[in-house]
């Protein structure tokens, strides 16, 4: 993520923005997982593959 987008989603006012932010993180991070368990990839190409 951009400087710039660190620097709005902190700032006042994006709550409700950082709050989703935060669940489509948890998200991927949730599919990246279990992208590796079956996969049994590396945790980037897990990575990559659960943000499509």
């Amino acid at each position: 993520m951009s400087l710039l987008a660190h620097a709005t989603f902190g700032a006042r006012g994006f709550q409700a923005e950082r709050r989703a932010l935060d669940a489509r993180i948890q998200a991927e991070i949730v599919e990246a997982k279990r992208l590796q368990r079956e996969l049994g990839c590396t945790w980037s190409e897990a990575l990559r593959l659960a943000k499509k």
